[in-house]
């Protein structure tokens, strides 16, 4: 892990850990514990990596970018739904950047390259009233090569930056990458300015999704990203309506 500290320059409080259950769950003992504002805890393995809904990201050792970042915005708590887009949008736009490469976002949370998910983002938020004390924003990238590492179920849906493009990129480069885009864009959480980018980098507007909420689950298609983050959907009845993260999901291999 030395290497990837090489990429940070001190300004910014840097935890590196060989192996950790999850980096959500340390960085959140730092936050309670005061950690500031831009705080970075990266690890080289998860034993416990933390996707949405309650799911694993599963973490293969040197092969990815397992990272969570402190973030403590003077906002309301309302904004906590902007969290999400926001940091996909920085993590989209370091991977392009640095990796010379063309990534989409699937609603709500997933980085995607060449139609295979590539990266997760995991965001929590604790509250003080009616303000946000702090949030965590957990980043797992998919690097190195992942060839024979995943699950037989979950290996045709995957992929990585180096079976795409064929190089090794740095980990600390990218990592450093997303850590400056996400200070620059979380001044602008309170606008919501960024979310013009991750509507035009969507790549499920326009598709078909099941909305789960409901029993039996309805179909819709994806026609919009609304202000606050969610999901506009068109029923075949016509009617409209604007889902929240865990209430949709695009169809398996879709």
């Amino acid at each position: 892990m030395s290497e990837t500290e090489e990429y940070f320059d001190g300004t910014r409080e840097l935890t590196l850990l060989d192996r950790v259950d999850s980096t959500n769950n340390y960085a959140k003992e730092l936050a309670v514990r005061g950690a500031p504002h831009g705080s970075v805890v990266i690890a080289g393995s998860q034993t416990a990596g933390k996707g949405r809904l309650g799911r694993r990201f599963i973490s293969p050792k040197g092969t990815g970018l397992y990272m969570t970042m402190i973030v403590r915005p003077q906002c309301a708590a309302e904004k906590l739904t902007l969290l999400t887009p926001m940091a996909a949008v920085a993590v989209s736009g370091a991977i392009d950047s640095i990796c010379g490469v063309e990534t989409g976002i699937k609603w709500v949370n997933d980085v995607y390259l060449n139609g295979r998910k590539l990266c997760g983002i995991l965001t929590e938020g604790a509250l003080t009233g009616d303000r946000i004390s702090y949030a965590l924003i957990g980043i797992g990238v998919n690097v190195g090569s992942i060839k024979g590492l995943m699950p037989p179920d979950v290996a045709p849906l995957v992929t990585s930056i180096e079976d795409e493009t064929g190089k090794k990129y740095p980990i600390g480069a990218l990592a450093r990458e997303i850590a400056d885009r996400t200070d620059r864009l979380i001044s602008r959480l309170e606008s919501g300015e960024f979310m013009t980018e991750y509507k035009n980098k969507s790549c499920i507007l326009g598709r078909q999704v099941t909305v789960t909420k409901y029993s039996p689950p309805r179909m819709g298609v994806a026609i919009d990203i609304a202000e606050n983050g969610g999901l506009v959907v068109k029923y075949p009845d016509g009617i409209t309506e604007t889902v929240m993260s865990g209430e949709a999901n695009i169809p398996k291999g879709k």
